[in-house]
């Protein structure tokens, strides 16, 4: 079971057999208990992340995953290099945030905030690079009952 992102794994399964999908920007959803501080938003961001792998197998790799791929890729590179003592490296961490700022900004047609863009960017990325090992088992499970259904618990 998914503990987050069963609606996104939901619409791809629904996808995959033919039906449509359409979104209506008319419909508002009005999400209650948002975070209110940095270390909330992490632990919520976190949390959402360990279901990023439940729409893989159907060919998901959306834009946030890809993202946060890229993003868990330039922190190692960021971190090796300041081990060798090349602290100018660090400017690596915010290549995946400032991407995510600037598309933010295209599709909103207007300027986000950027300082604090790059900041909740770069909580929400690493929070999900920090979630990568536990997702992906979590994902390797889901879908090794899920692609056996005789292994599904009754």
């Amino acid at each position: 079971v998914l503990p987050t992102g069963e609606d996104a794994e939901l619409c791809a399964r629904l996808r995959s057999h033919g039906f449509a999908i359409w979104q209506d920007r008319r419909m508002r959803a009005r999400h209650l208990g948002n975070p209110t501080n940095l270390g909330r938003f992490v632990a919520k961001e976190y949390w959402h992340a360990l279901g990023m792998f439940g729409t893989v197998p159907g060919g998901g790799l959306d834009r946030p995953f890809l993202m946060t791929l890229l993003h868990g890729a330039l922190l190692v590179a960021a971190l090796i290099q300041l081990l060798r003592g090349e602290p100018g490296w660090l400017a690596l961490v915010l290549v995946a945030p400032a991407l995510a700022v600037a598309y933010r900004g295209m599709t909103l047609q207007r300027r986000p905030p950027v300082g604090w863009g790059l900041v909740l960017y770069l909580a929400y990325f690493t929070a999900r690079v920090a979630a990568l090992p536990q997702a992906a088992a979590i994902g390797w499970r889901w879908w090794h009952v899920a692609s056996h259904p005789s292994r599904r618990p009754r």
